[in-house]
């Protein structure tokens, strides 16, 4: 069975370079117009923290794909290396959710909500935790 979903991954490879290619093509463009831009005193683009969170999710994750194509299925039949994997996994995962909410971090109007929605769930944590507790407990008899 691993042999297999090894096999159907082969098919979603060349999709997942060609996806993460195109933010590094995307990255490169930028600073080839801003190099030329600046040889004829022009404006340059500006390099926002949206773009450097597409770099950085980019190369995090050609990075893995590197990773998970030179892993043999034996490697993965191996419970300690399976777990590494997994924990990688699950770091890109997070890395990539916090790309998205960082392009809300660009536009200053709903920055601020986000923010401020942020805050007020920080504030609310002591609040959060007494309610689970005492969901917990409601439940245990």
């Amino acid at each position: 069975m691993l042999q297999k979903n090894y096999e159907d991954y082969e098919f979603y490879r060349p999709i997942y370079f060609g996806l993460n290619m195109s933010l590094v093509y995307s990255f490169f463009l930028k600073i080839m117009f801003n190099v030329f831009a600046a040889s004829h005193k022009r404006e340059k683009i500006p390099i926002d923290k949206w773009t450097q969170a597409e770099i950085f999710c980019a190369v995090v994750s050609l990075l893995m794909m590197y990773l998970l194509m030179n892993t043999s299925v034996e490697n993965l039949m191996n419970h300690d290396y399976k777990n590494y994997l997994d924990y990688l996994i699950c770091a890109l995962s997070l890395i990539q959710f916090s790309r998205f909410f960082l392009y809300y971090l660009v536009i200053n109007s709903v920055s601020r909500m986000l923010l401020t929605l942020i805050g007020m769930l920080v504030s609310c944590i002591p609040f959060i935790v007494l309610f689970v507790t005492f969901w917990f407990i409601a439940t245990q008899t």
